[in-house]
């Protein structure tokens, strides 16, 4: 990795001085929170790319990643014909390649649970956010999707953390080089998705190849990395019973997504349908377990 260390959430800021969050930079934020027209979205995350208020002292080298990647938005108001526009409204609106600079963009937009329709999308240079790209084409993705958080309802707020770290983890471990194949050299990842709508949000990882113990392999990587999302909710209701406190709580974690599926992006035959649980052991009574198991059209894959 040309000299710089792997970015993963467990080391992220850690143990290495370079991947310490940046200060946040006046002037240049994104939010959708208002009807504001996608380019002048675009100009903010040009402006945040351009400032040099907040880089680092002169002294201090830049952090090369391993790949140049770009940064896209798509933003839109919701009518009727948003999906013919669709592709009209994403934007590659920057490319960066340190550390720094994947700091400098990720402080200065807003988090996915403050969005109302959006999507932001970061994928490896010359490859788009699209099924038709012909690198994208050739695989697919692995999505999951988690309700929208209540506005003021009980465990709201453990839901938007849960969503905006599973982000950044989804990120770093992207960016860090955590997912290509380090035994054949393999890098079949395209880039990570997160999409707003009015009642989810959903989280996906595009992948290049359809070989199915790649994905597979890939699939668990990405559960790992968004393990947030199905951390146990607790309730705070400390007026409540233990028994009242306790029914509260199961109640929030039905809201838990119990599995994530892989999407083809092109119809053959041969393609079998791939889930892997998301549904921990601790739910029955039992140990933890992060890996889960995957299932393949309805058999243990």
């Amino acid at each position: 990795m040309s000299g710089t260390g792997t970015i993963t959430p467990s080391n992220v800021g850690m143990e290495h001085s370079s991947l310490h969050r940046l200060p946040e930079e006046s002037g240049a934020s994104i939010s959708n929170n208002s009807e504001a027209a996608a380019d002048d979205d675009a100009a903010d995350f040009e402006a945040c790319s351009s400032s040099s208020g907040t880089a680092p002292p002169p002294s201090n080298k830049p952090h090369p990643l391993e790949h140049t990647w770009s940064f896209w938005l798509m933003y839109q108001a919701q009518t009727k014909d948003k999906k013919d526009n669709w592709k009209g409204t994403q934007k590659r609106v920057l490319d960066f390649s340190t550390v720094e600079d994947f700091w400098r963009v990720f402080n200065n937009v807003s988090p996915p649970s403050r969005l109302t329709y959006a999507d932001y999308s970061v994928f490896r240079q010359g490859i788009a956010p699209m099924w038709e790209d012909e690198t994208c084409a050739k695989g697919g993705r692995w999505m999951v999707s988690v309700d929208r958080p209540v506005k003021r309802g009980a465990g709201s707020g453990q839901q938007k953390e849960s969503i905006d770290e599973s982000w950044l983890n989804m990120l770093l471990s992207l960016i860090g080089g955590t997912f290509p194949n380090r035994g054949t050299g393999v890098d079949a990842v395209c880039g990570a998705v997160c999409s707003v709508r009015k009642y989810n949000i959903r989280l996906a990882l595009w992948i290049g190849t359809s070989n199915k113990d790649e994905v597979l392999r890939l699939g668990h990587l990405f559960k790992g990395a968004i393990a947030p999302l199905f951390a146990p909710l607790t309730s705070s209701g400390e007026e409540n019973s233990d028994e009242n406190q306790q029914q509260r709580e199961q109640a929030l974690n039905r809201r838990h997504p119990t599995s994530m599926s892989f999407e083809y992006f092109t119809k053959d035959p041969s393609h079998v349908p791939l889930e892997l649980s998301l549904k921990s052991k601790t739910d029955d009574g039992d140990d933890d377990d992060i890996g889960g198991d995957a299932t393949a059209a309805g058999q243990n894959a």
